[in-house]
């Protein structure tokens, strides 16, 4: 009700409980009847704001390390930032065969940095600016890329992260090779379908990407009740981000 604290994770719902009236010529009642609350709007005092940087296709290389997708995460301004605990990257690879050839990616692996020239690591990475132990063997689908520690993201500040992989390439008949998509996966569900915030844990199961508005005085503690999915993000649609389609 009017006055009441809000906190991280509430959702607003506004719906019309009932309205009446008499029409001005006909002298009959009109009556809206009460509807139904509708889906509503998430509180938080700091959300991300992410949107691709790399191209709609490319050039597929048989190489490792290879760029397969880039994209960047903006925290809002005015609040504590955010922290970033996981990625969901969705790959699609060409169906092999012997005129069009196979290819493979193996040794998933997101990379993050401070500037749009991917040169400087953020804090807290390794090996210029590795995030997570490598998804050896990633699926065709969803692959969710939990990060070794959670990344803290200050507001108002944009950073960087490109997805990498290594390509195996074998050439059909016709001498092609076959094509990889990639794209950050959206779709996580409302979270008012849980606790309006619940654990790390908790969160890397149910959503693709795992975030915090950083509420509690712990913001890194993927055990804290703090963290939350991809719903309703700006630039992270349900269908997900504009994918990048690598061919040769």
């Amino acid at each position: 009700g009017p006055g009441q604290s809000g906190a991280d994770g509430h959702v607003i719902q506004i719906a019309l409980a009932d309205a009446q009236g008499t029409g001005a010529s006909s002298g009959a009642l009109v009556d809206s009847g009460s509807t139904s609350a509708p889906s509503g709007v998430g509180l938080y005092r700091s959300y991300p704001t992410l949107a691709a940087v790399s191209s709609s296709s490319g050039t597929l290389v048989n190489a490792t390390g290879q760029t397969l997708y880039e994209f960047s995460v903006t925290p809002s301004t005015g609040g504590q930032g955010i922290t970033l605990a996981q990625v969901g990257v969705t790959l699609a690879t060409s169906f092999g065969s012997a005129a069009n050839g196979t290819t493979t990616v193996t040794n998933l692996k997101l990379y993050g940095f401070t500037d749009s020239a991917f040169s400087q690591a953020v804090p807290g990475s390794s090996n210029g600016g590795l995030l997570n132990t490598a998804v050896a063997n990633p699926i065709s689908g969803n692959n969710r890329v939990v990060l070794s520690s959670p990344l803290q993201l200050s507001a108002g500040t944009t950073y960087y992260f490109k997805v990498v992989g290594d390509v195996t390439q074998a050439a059909g008949s016709n001498g092609t090779h076959g094509t990889v998509q990639t794209y950050v996966t959206g779709g996580d569900a409302q979270n008012i379908t849980y606790p309006f915030m619940v654990s790390g844990a908790t969160a890397e199961t149910n959503y693709s990407f795992v975030w915090s508005p950083n509420a509690t005085t712990s913001p890194t503690n993927t055990g804290s009740v703090d963290w939350t999915g991809s719903y309703s993000l700006p630039g992270l649609p349900s269908t997900g981000m504009p994918a990048t389609t690598l061919s040769n």
